[in-house]
């Protein structure tokens, strides 16, 4: 068995995942057990030992099979006399049946010492276990997906509102709309772009660093009239202009969309090495996710062509000059693939939303995410955002925004009033891999669902089997254990929970737990039907020296 502690932790105060080494002397084999904690030898003296500890923390002990099995009916001990009797009879066990027993479950489990016996113990299955379900229903949230409807602001131009807003929030909605026109960019000739006297981007280069031309390649002739096309769009919107003679010359990469349309991309590479790096910081993505999941409103709007909203300093416009078979031509306008693009540009858009930043919007390159935690405030917060876009010149896509949601996709993940979720089309596709064939492609899976670790409990155990093919002494074979564990994992993400929002006015709680070679933990909050929510699961594989 395995006896794990949970630990209240006061608002404001920091917590942490425990750390239990596999040399603790509460040390048993691990037995599969419904009704029962575990067969206790007389060698295990809990009670005895438990009493010898002088330090008296707020801690509650809670206990669980180590094997689960999907038998819920667990025995609950209201006070201390209750377990002391149910542990000397367990001592009472026969060697033999013992024996029996560690046979068939031979593993060894870490026991987290605790200092005092418990009020009443609670199922960790009821918690822990993703084949069983919270104590109750309303604990384990589902999302439900809402869909977005069109609605016409001017003719021709639809923009994307959620289904489930009001007739006087639509109305409200395409009278701010109308109010702010120039926000958005239809075309690239609608394009306003900031002020170069607030944002622009330079180049610094290595004075050590010789410039590259780069020979011109051949492109697939059937993409040529796209690329042609697409280079018109550029000279007439003043993002590129024709040269005659740059040091730095490099290769267009023309990339097909899912929409058939091609994007123009440069292979940057040599000036990208050549190219002082700007270490200005991006946001963290799970702090975005987790000020914006718990809103009642998002609306999710998207930088038209977004980097190329931005001046570059006229001295560096000829280091970006790509080749064609129709000539040579230099950015006007920041692009993309230019290694410090991506700091300028968050650097610009922090600037133009200062003040707003993690009040009512959240800004991640040129994804900018308006949040309201309460739904009669939305609309007031657009018009702040708007407000600032007609300021600062910063040009929405309106075919890429989604307005008024009570959910919206972000960063992978669906955001809602509830919490966070997994995106289901990101589930289906991971549902859908097939075995992997080499440990790179093995490699690449757990990549893969690294994202979604703290959303599914004890994933380092679920993993584990998998992630020792990687080792360099073993041969890639799949094995039986290899193949449930692939399939286990996947199934696990496809079950996962919605995480609320942590709510930093109330205590948390924290379950920690120890295995034989894996720890984990259980963030989880009260709502106001005194219902256990999880914030977020963490785990973590032991060392062998840990475990020896």
């Amino acid at each position: 068995m395995i006896y794990s502690s949970a630990t209240r932790i006061g608002c404001g105060t920091s917590w942490k995942i425990l750390r239990v080494l596999a040399s603790n002397p509460f040390l048993g084999k691990r037995i599969q057990a419904a009704d029962r904690l575990a067969a206790v030898g007389a060698a295990f003296d809990i009670v005895e030992s438990i009493q010898q500890d002088k330090v008296q923390p707020n801690i509650h002990v809670i206990v669980r099979p180590s094997v689960p099995d999907n038998n819920v009916s667990w025995q609950v001990f209201e006070n201390d006399q209750q377990i002391i009797h149910f542990l000397q009879e367990e001592a009472e066990f026969s060697a033999k049946n013992q024996e029996k027993l560690e046979q068939q479950y031979g593993d060894q489990v870490v026991q987290l010492r605790t200092n005092k016996l418990p009020k009443g113990l609670i199922t960790l299955e009821s918690i822990f276990n993703p084949n069983d379900q919270f104590r109750k229903e309303k604990a384990n949230i589902q999302v439900k997906r809402e869909d977005s409807v069109s609605i016409l602001v001017e003719e021709n131009k639809p923009l994307q509102i959620g289904k489930m807003t009001t007739e006087q929030e639509r109305y409200e909605f395409m009278q701010l709309c109308q109010e702010f026109p120039d926000v958005f960019a239809w075309s690239y000739e609608d394009l306003k772009g900031f002020n170069p006297n607030l944002a622009q981007h330079t180049i610094e280069l290595d004075p050590n660093t010789k410039p590259v031309r780069q020979k011109q390649r051949p492109v697939n002739p059937h993409m040529e009239p796209l690329m042609r096309k697409e280079l018109n769009k550029l000279i007439e919107s003043r993002i590129i202009f024709p040269i005659k003679h740059s040091s730095w010359v490099a290769n267009l990469v023309p990339v097909r969309k899912k929409s058939g349309e091609i994007r123009l991309c440069v292979d940057f590479r040599d000036l990208n090495r050549a190219s002082l790096k700007d270490h200005y910081p991006l946001p963290s993505m799970e702090q975005i996710l987790q000020v914006v999941a718990g809103s009642e409103r998002f609306s999710l709007l998207d930088g038209y062509s977004g980097y190329n909203q931005i001046m570059v300093k006229e001295e560096d416009q000829f280091k970006i000059a790509f080749t064609t078979k129709w000539g040579t031509f230099a950015y006007r306008k920041m692009p993309f693939g230019l290694s410090n693009a991506g700091a300028t540009f968050q650097r610009a858009m922090d600037m133009a939303f200062k003040g707003l930043i993690n009040n009512m919007v959240l800004i991640y390159l040129d994804d900018i995410t308006v949040f309201s935690k309460n739904a009669a405030d939305h609309l007031s917060h657009l018009r702040q955002v708007f407000t600032r876009c007609r300021r600062f010149g910063v040009s929405l896509n309106p075919r890429k925004c989604i307005f008024l949601a009570h959910e919206g996709n972000l960063l992978g993940h669906i955001v809602s009033k509830e919490g966070l979720a997994i995106d289901p089309e990101r589930v289906e596709a991971i549902r859908a891999l097939p075995f992997p064939s080499h440990k790179k492609s093995l490699q690449s899976f757990l990549g893969r669902i690294n994202f979604v670790r703290r959303f599914v409990p004890d994933f380092a155990a679920l993993v584990k089997p998998i992630t020792k093919m990687l080792k360099k002494s073993m041969a890639f074979k799949w094995t039986a254990e290899g193949k449930e564990s692939f399939e286990a994992i996947k199934e696990a993400i496809s079950q996962a929970p919605t995480l609320i929002n942590p709510d930093f006015s109330k205590d948390f709680i924290l379950y920690a737990f120890g295995g034989n070679d894996t720890i984990s933990a259980i963030l989880v909050q009260q709502n106001k039907d005194n219902d256990e929510q999880p914030i977020a699961f963490f785990s973590q594989s032991l060392d062998d020296y840990e475990v020896k």
